[in-house]
C-alpha cells in the first residue's frame, strides 16, 4: 500500500508546488503524517513530544545511503539511533523499488527510523559516496536550508567511531552522553553474547 500511497502524494505535491522549497516543506509534512500513520504506535511519545516542544536547533545526524550500502551496516546504523534516541534522518536520492525494500527489511517492532528522500541535499553537501554520515544542528521541523552542518564523514564507518572523532575535536558533552550510551550498550551485547 506504501508503495501506492507515496509516490502518488508526491507527484501531486509535486504539480503544486511553486518551488522546490515548497516541494521540500509539503514532502516534510506528507513524511510526518505517513510516519505517524504506520508507525504511531512503535514512537516513545515523551521523546517526540520532547523533539516537538524544543525550541532550539536538535542535533540531528543525517545517514546518507543508497541500495549500494551493505544492510549489516544499515542494521548497525538504526540500531544505533534507536539506542541513542537521536534525531535523524536517512537519506537517499531517489526512491525506487529497491528503496521500499530497503526500509521493509530496516523497520521493526524494536527498531524505528526516519527516511527521507532528498536529491538536493546530495547536491547541496556534495555527497557523491555513501555512505556518509553528517551531525548538523536542525530546527525540529527539519529545513535542510536552515540547519548547521557541524561534522563530516565519508565511508562506512560506525557511529560510535564518527561521535568519538567528534568528541576528540571539541569535548563536547552531548557526544560524551551519546557515546557513554553507545558504549554501554556495546558493552551488554559483548557480555551477553559469551
Amino acid at each position: 500500500m506504501i508503495k501506492i500511497i507515496l509516490p502518488l502524494i508526491l507527484s501531486i505535491f509535486i504539480a503544486h508546488a511553486d518551488n522546490i522549497d515548497d516541494f521540500m516543506n509539503r514532502q516534510q509534512e506528507v513524511g510526518s503524517l505517513l510516519y505517524k500513520q504506520y508507525f504511531g504506535d512503535l514512537i516513545d511519545e515523551d521523546i517526540y513530544d520532547d523533539l516537538l516542544d524544543y525550541k532550539e536547533d536538535i542535533p540531528t545526524l543525517l545517514i546518507f545511503s543508497s541500495r549500494s550500502v551493505p544492510k549489516a551496516t544499515m542494521k548497525n546504523y538504526v540500531a544505533d539511533v534507536n539506542t541513542l534516541q537521536l534525531n535523524h534522518f536517512i537519506i537517499y536520492r531517489g526512491l525506487g523499488s529497491e528503496t521500499m525494500n530497503s526500509f521493509k527489511k530496516l523497520a521493526s517492532k524494536e527498531k524505528t527510523f526516519f527516511a527521507k528522500v532528498h536529491p538536493i541535499l546530495f547536491k547541496e553537501l556534495n555527497i557523491t559516496k555513501v555512505p556518509t554520515l553528517v551531525y548538523a544542528l536542525c530546527p525540529k521541523e527539519f529545513r535542510y536550508k536552515q540547519c548547521k552542518y557541524l561534522y563530516r564523514v565519508d565511508g562506512d564507518v560506525s557511529i560510535e567511531y564518527f561521535m568519538q572523532k567528534i568528541y576528540d575535536k571539541n569535548k563536547d558533552e552531548k557526544i560524551k552522553k551519546y557515546l557513554q550510551k553507545l558504549n554501554s550498550t556495546l558493552s551488554y551485547k559483548a557480555n551477553n553474547n559469551d
